[in-house]
C-alpha cells in the first residue's frame, strides 16, 4: 500500500557531525617489532568527525535509492606505551566514502540503509622509544597510508520543507591491511601492517536541488 509523502527525488549536497570509536591496529608479522610474531595491538579512544556530502536520489513509487560521496575530517590521535619498551601510535586524519544507498519512504520520513567503499588516511607507528616516534635510530615501524575498506550503515532522514532534512545514521567502517617493511633494518622479516576501523553516529542536514 502506498504512503503518500514528499518527493525524494534529485541531487542534494549536505553537511555532517559525528561522535564514535575510532581505531587503529597493528600487528607484526616478523616478530621483531613487538617482540612476538602475529603479535597485533589495537589501539582505540571516542573521537569526533566532521564532512561534507553530496548525492543523488531516484524514486519508484515509496522505494528510494541513489549514490553518494562524502568527505571527513576526524579527531582520532592516539598513542599507547607498553612493556616499558615500546610506543604506538594511531591516528585517522580523513576519510573518503562513496556508498550506494536505498530505503523506504513513509511519508516526509526516509528510512534507508547503506554501503559502499571507504578510503581513509592512516597514521602510526610503532617504536622502541617508548618517549617518542620521531624519524630515528630508535624508530622501528612507521606508517602514513590511504586504506581501502567497506562501509556499512543506516538510518532516517526527515523534511522539514521541500529543500532542508536532517539526518541521523550509524555508520561502520572497516579497512583492509597495508604491509609495511621496517624502517629500522629495512629486512623482510621486520613486516609489520596496519589497519583502520571505526563506528560512528552522524548528524547532518541536507539541501535538496
Amino acid at each position: 500500500m502506498s504512503v503518500s509523502g514528499s518527493d525524494w527525488s534529485g541531487a542534494y549536497v549536505g553537511g555532517f557531525l559525528g561522535a564514535g570509536i575510532f581505531a587503529g591496529t597493528a600487528q607484526d608479522l616478523g616478530g621483531d617489532a613487538l617482540d612476538g610474531e602475529g603479535i597485533a595491538i589495537r589501539l582505540h579512544d571516542p573521537a569526533a568527525e566532521f564532512g561534507i556530502r553530496a548525492g543523488y536520489n531516484l524514486q519508484r513509487g515509496n522505494f528510494v535509492y541513489g549514490g553518494e560521496i562524502d568527505l571527513s575530517g576526524t579527531t582520532f590521535d592516539v598513542d599507547a606505551q607498553y612493556d616499558d619498551d615500546y610506543r604506538q601510535e594511531a591516528s585517522t586524519a580523513a576519510m573518503l566514502g562513496i556508498t550506494g544507498r536505498a530505503g523506504l519512504a513513509m511519508g516526509d520520513t526516509l528510512a534507508f540503509v547503506r554501503g559502499g567503499i571507504g578510503f581513509a588516511k592512516i597514521g602510526g607507528c610503532i617504536s622502541d622509544d617508548e618517549d617518542s616516534c620521531e624519524f630515528d635510530d630508535d624508530e622501528i615501524l612507521d606508517v602514513s597510508e590511504t586504506v581501502t575498506g567497506v562501509i556499512l550503515g543506516a538510518g532516517i532522514e526527515h523534511q522539514f520543507s521541500d529543500a532542508l532534512s536532517m539526518t541521523v545514521e550509524v555508520m561502520q567502517f572497516e579497512s583492509g591491511y597495508t604491509d609495511l617493511i621496517s624502517y629500522d633494518s629495512g629486512t623482510d622479516d621486520d613486516v609489520a601492517r596496519f589497519s583502520a576501523d571505526s563506528k560512528s553516529l552522524r548528524l547532518g542536514v541536507n539541501y535538496s536541488f
